[in-house]
C-alpha cells in the first residue's frame, strides 16, 4: 500500500512518501481493529476499558512499559544521531545512508518473526511452568536465527552490484551504496541473533536488564560515532552498537548464576 501511494503523489517528493506513510499506517490501524472486532475469540476477550484499573493491578505492565519505553529511547537516539552525522558528511552521503539503513531495516523486519515466536513461546512454556521447553525453544531460535542471518548476508552480498540501482538513478548516491551493503551484509548474522535473542529476553520479561543493555550498547556506539568522521565511521557505530547488544544479551542468556535473572534459573532447572 505505501508503494502504491507512493506512486501517487511522486510530485509532491517528500511530503509525497510522508504522506503514503501515514495513509498506510491508518490503513493498518483500521485492518487491525476490524480484525479485532469481527473475530469471535478475540471480540469476547478484547473490549474497551470504560475506567481505569487500580494502580496495584497495573504496576507489573508500567513497569515492563517504562522499560521498553526507556529501551526504544536509547537505540532512536543513536539511529538519528547516525543520521545526523552522515549528513554533516554531505547530501550524496546522507542519500546512501538512507537506502542502506532502510536495507538494513528490512532485512531485520525478515528476523522479526522468530522474535515474536520468542516472545510468545517463551512465556507459554515458562506459563506452564516447563522451563525445559523454555531453554528448547530459546536455544533452537537462536539457531533458526543465525541461519537466517548467514543467508540473508550471503544474498545481500551477492545482489550487492545490482541493488542500487533500484534506489537511485545518482551513480555516486550508488557508489556509497555498494559499500554500504558489505555492512548491511556482513550485520545479518549478529543482527538476527540480536532481534531473537530480544525476544526469546522478553518472553521472560526480562524488560529491565533489556533496557539496562541497550543503554550500554547505545553509550558505546555513540561514544564511536562521536569521535570520528566518515560514512563508514557511522556504519561502525552502528556495529558497534549491534555487537554490544549481542554480547549482553548472550551473557544473560548464556552466562548461568553469574549472569542472574530468568534465565540463570531457566537453565539451571532445565539442565
Amino acid at each position: 500500500l505505501n508503494v502504491g501511494d507512493t506512486q501517487l503523489f511522486p510530485p509532491l517528493g517528500a511530503q509525497g512518501a510522508a504522506l503514503a506513510t501515514a495513509m498506510a499506517e491508518w490503513a493498518a490501524a483500521g485492518a487491525f481493529l476490524w480484525q479485532l472486532s469481527t473475530k469471535p475469540q478475540v471480540k469476547e476477550g478484547v473490549g474497551i476499558l470504560r475506567k481505569l484499573p487500580p494502580l496495584e493491578e497495573v504496576q507489573q505492565l508500567l513497569s515492563a512499559s517504562g522499560a521498553v519505553f526507556l529501551r526504544a529511547i536509547a537505540i532512536q537516539t543513536v539511529l538519528t544521531s547516525a543520521t545526523g552525522e552522515a549528513a554533516r558528511v554531505g547530501t550524496t552521503a546522507v542519500a546512501a545512508h538512507q537506502v542502506a539503513a532502510q536495507l538494513w531495516l528490512l532485512l531485520s523486519f525478515t528476523v522479526d518473526s522468530l522474535a515474536v515466536a520468542g516472545q510468545t513461546l517463551v512465556a507459554e512454556a515458562l506459563g506452564k511452568k516447563d522451563l525445559a521447553a523454555a531453554k528448547a525453544v530459546g536455544d533452537r531460535l537462536l539457531t533458526f536465527g543465525l541461519g537466517t542471518g548467514v543467508a540473508l548476508g550471503a544474498t545481500f552480498i551477492a545482489l550487492g552490484p545490482l541493488l542500487p540501482s533500484l534506489f537511485t538513478a545518482d551513480k555516486s548516491v550508488a557508489d556509497i551504496v555498494r559499500e554500504l551493503i558489505v555492512y548491511v551484509a556482513v550485520m545479518q548474522p549478529i543482527n538476527a541473533l540480536v532481534f531473537v535473542g530480544d525476544g526469546v529476553l522478553q518472553g521472560s520479561e526480562d524488560f529491565g536488564y533489556l533496557s539496562k543493555a541497550m543503554a550500554v550498547a547505545s553509550v558505546a556506539a555513540l561514544g564511536v560515532l562521536l569521535n570520528g568522521q566518515g560514512i563508514e565511521n557511522v556504519w561502525a557505530a552502528l556495529i558497534v552498537l549491534q555487537v554490544t547488544r549481542a554480547a549482553g544479551l548472550g551473557w544473560r542468556y548464556y552466562g548461568g548464576q553469574a549472569a542472574g535473572g530468568p534465565w540463570a534459573e531457566i537453565a539451571k532447572d532445565a539442565d
